[in-house]
């Protein structure tokens, strides 16, 4: 593990938060954890390309070019919302930082996340507003790289309180994952979706040093 003031010796936090002239960015990462107050570093997994080759993953930012890989992945989870194409292009120019591919070396949209900043009664956040990876390149540290990112620049750029993010109350493969990298459940959403609840997940930032984002309301929000 990394300590705050600790990176991988290879990348500096500049590094890590600052696209390339190309948009690419490090394939490695840090999450936060806010119990024990230290970075954690994300690698990936190499795997096989649709050719069947064996190849790297390129994290990078988002373009509207991706706009059109991406119902593939979203068909084919049935957990992934799709928006309007303005909704997409509106995160893209507004929040590029927080917009992110993962790409095989043969072109293949492996997965993405998009994200915004917003101000609350709690001060400066980031919202995860929708993370998915093509099902056959999961477990291969592909969300938690781009969740790296976001929470990255959250912390080191943008200066955020905590990060938080909305998920079906029954979609307990995700709840477990978030719960796994350090978010926990503030609030319940009743009925936010159609056919379950939302639980509002959170995690606390550097910024947020006594955690105080992150502890559970325990109300149901209706």
């Amino acid at each position: 593990r990394v300590y705050q003031a600790e990176w991988p010796s290879a990348i500096s936090p500049s590094e890590i938060i600052r696209p390339a002239p190309d948009s690419t960015l490090p394939a490695e990462g840090c999450l936060w954890y806010p119990e024990d107050k230290i970075w954690d570093l994300v690698k990936m997994t190499p795997g096989k390309t649709r050719s069947g080759g064996s190849g790297g993953i390129t994290i990078r930012l988002m373009c509207a070019d991706d706009l059109t890989k991406l119902s593939p992945i979203n068909d084919a989870c049935k957990w992934t919302a799709t928006f309007s194409t303005s909704y997409y292009l509106t995160h893209i120019h507004r929040w590029p930082e927080l917009c992110l591919s993962a790409e095989s070396s043969d072109g293949e949209l492996m997965g993405y996340i998009i994200g915004k900043t917003d101000i609350g009664a709690e001060g400066l956040f980031v919202h995860v507003t929708a993370l998915t990876v093509k099902g056959e390149h999961r477990k291969r540290g592909i969300a938690s790289r781009l969740m790296s990112q976001l929470e990255m620049v959250g912390a080191n750029k943008l200066g955020a309180l905590f990060v938080d993010l909305f998920v079906k109350e029954i979609n307990t493969r995700a709840v477990n994952y978030y719960k796994g990298i350090g978010y926990v459940t503030s609030r319940v959403l009743s009925d936010y979706y159609d056919d379950c609840n939302a639980l509002d997940m959170r995690k606390s930032l550097p910024a947020d040093k006594l955690n105080r984002r992150m502890i559970p309301k325990k109300i149901i929000v209706r």
